[in-house]
């Protein structure tokens, strides 16, 4: 297949999203090793092919409903419950606080994959093809090798949250080396099938998730302490920092969003798709991190023995104080509990693998020759590699790496929405030139914003191994004051409409 030529995707009858036999047309014969490895992915019910556009006479009747289903399930894990977590145990905020902070910066996060959503259905195109618009042709190829280290810094994320509490039902005897492997497995099986399995798998799999938190919040509730809430400048600086974790989280989903309503009916209104999502996303995260924040309360717990867990088992073994102390029933239904909770991070990790697979393809027109199933294994076995050699430091890698999200994928977002609000409402975008270098922007105004912007971040953030000097600058405390993700959000915004304007004056793309 030439990297130039726009394949179909192979669907099946239309009401069918579940069978697909429409074979792709190429200009050249393709080679007998690729078309070997497509009839093998039919062959076991794989999805064939990554990212090439979904035409219009391709589409099914996939509901917009899949996309609450899918976002909730994928938000239904270790990880959500962790991000809330770090409120009180990263960030040192009070229960009350790390309360108004989910609820608030979640409403504005979540908006964002929720707009980034809609270009699915509108354009048939994956999410990181649509910066090709305004980034141009080898900008838009550094952006998917950024959002390639995302997705394997997210596999590796869940995959130590899941692994986590694991561990912990394995009461010791279960190394984190195995949890880590088991979670793994679950997730690359699973992830492998591609979209049709993801969509089926999300419908049912969030239910018992959300039955083992309900029950561990019920036995915890007795134990959660009312964290008192800070006051003064010292009390801002760790509500921006904690900020910028949940908005990392969120805008996470913003890079891969589209990936997953591709083969839904152009003609689905964009405030459907954009509602289903937000509803998946707004209540999964608000409500697990509450209980993340709550658990992590017990940090501070008067009774010693929540500390000594924390301290052997990290968040595992916070999860599992819970059920102790009760009667040998409960603890034992407490391991049960954080099995089920474990094996939970699977249905986050599949969308890592999933998309990790399409990442690869948009980094080189050469790497399409390669479905994106065999990138998606060749994915998952460095996740996993990574993810082994950094297990014993969930909270740090956690941290870190939300914040560090935050940094370049909000410029990024701002960038790709600006243009998409100012000079493509309507979806003015010629969806036949997405893979043709010679007639897409050269991207200069979008390249200079975002480096600018995520610049700006960088030396505007606040975290323990790097203080920019805007952030020490505004002072509040000796760590001075994070507001990193809002100076490039409006940054990105005040710089890139001129320069796009001028752009476009110029050479009318």
């Amino acid at each position: 297949m030439t990297p130039e030529t726009e394949s179909t995707i192979p669907l099946g009858p239309k009401n069918d999203p579940e069978k697909a036999t429409q074979p792709a047309t190429h200009s050249r014969s393709p080679s007998k090793a690729w078309m070997a490895a497509r009839s093998w992915a039919r062959t076991i019910g794989a999805e064939e092919f990554g990212v090439e556009r979904v035409p219009e006479d391709m589409r099914t009747n996939q509901s917009p409903r899949d996309l609450f289903t899918l976002f909730f399930a994928a938000n239904c894990n270790m990880s959500t419950l962790a991000t809330g977590f770090l409120g009180p145990t990263a960030f040192g905020l009070g229960w009350w606080d790390s309360f108004l902070a989910i609820i608030f910066f979640n409403l504005i996060g979540a908006a964002i994959p929720a707009l980034t959503v809609r270009f699915g259905p509108k354009l048939g195109l994956r999410t990181m093809l649509v910066p090709r618009y305004c980034f141009g042709w080898w900008p838009a190829k550094i952006l998917a090798v950024f959002n390639l280290v995302d997705a394997l810094g997210w596999a590796v994320v869940n995959t130590l949250s899941g692994a986590a509490v694991l561990h912990d039902a394995g009461d010791g005897n279960l190394p984190m080396t195995v949890s880590i492997l088991i979670i793994g497995l679950v997730a690359i099986i699973l992830g492998f099938f591609g979209y049709r399995v993801l969509h089926i798998y999300s419908r049912y799999c969030w239910i018992v998730t959300i039955i083992c938190l309900i029950i561990t919040a019920g036995f915890g509730a007795r134990h959660f302490i009312n964290v008192p809430m800070g006051h003064g400048s010292t009390e801002s600086l760790k509500i921006l920092s904690f900020s910028t974790a949940i908005i990392g989280f969120e805008v996470a989903w913003a890079t891969i969003a589209a990936d997953y309503s591709v083969y839904m009916r152009e003609n689905i209104s964009d405030n459907v798709t954009f509602l289903w999502t937000y509803a998946g996303l707004l209540t999964s995260q608000i409500s697990i991190e509450l209980l993340g924040a709550a658990i992590g309360s017990l940090c501070v717990s008067p009774d010693p023995r929540f500390k000594a867990s924390y301290d052997t088992r990290g968040i595992g073994g916070l999860v599992g104080s819970v059920f102790e102390d009760i009667h040998p029933g409960v603890r034992g239904l407490g391991y049960l509990i954080e099995a089920l909770l474990g094996l939970s991070a699977a249905a986050v990790i599949t969308t890592n693998v999933y998309s990790l697979g399409l990442a690869m393809q948009m980094v080189s027109k050469r790497l399409l020759v390669v479905p994106r199933l065999v990138w998606s294994l060749i994915g998952s076995i460095s996740y996993l590699a990574i993810a082994i050699a950094a297990r014993e430091y969930l909270e740090a890698v956690l941290q870190n790496f939300l914040l560090i999200c935050a940094y370049w994928t909000v410029p990024f977002c701002a960038v790709l929405l600006a243009e998409h609000f100012v000079w493509r409402s309507g979806y003015q975008y010629d969806v036949a030139v997405w893979n043709d270098k010679k007639v897409l922007p050269y991207g200069i105004a979008a390249s200079v914003t975002w480096v600018t912007s995520t610049v700006l971040a960088v030396i505007s953030m606040s975290q323990p191994w790097w203080i920019g000097p805007i952030a020490a600058g505004l002072g509040g405390s000796a760590d001075g004051t994070d507001i990193s993700w809002i100076l490039a959000a409006v940054m990105s915004v005040v710089l890139y409409i001129p320069l796009r304007a001028w752009e476009r004056k110029v050479w009318h793309i």
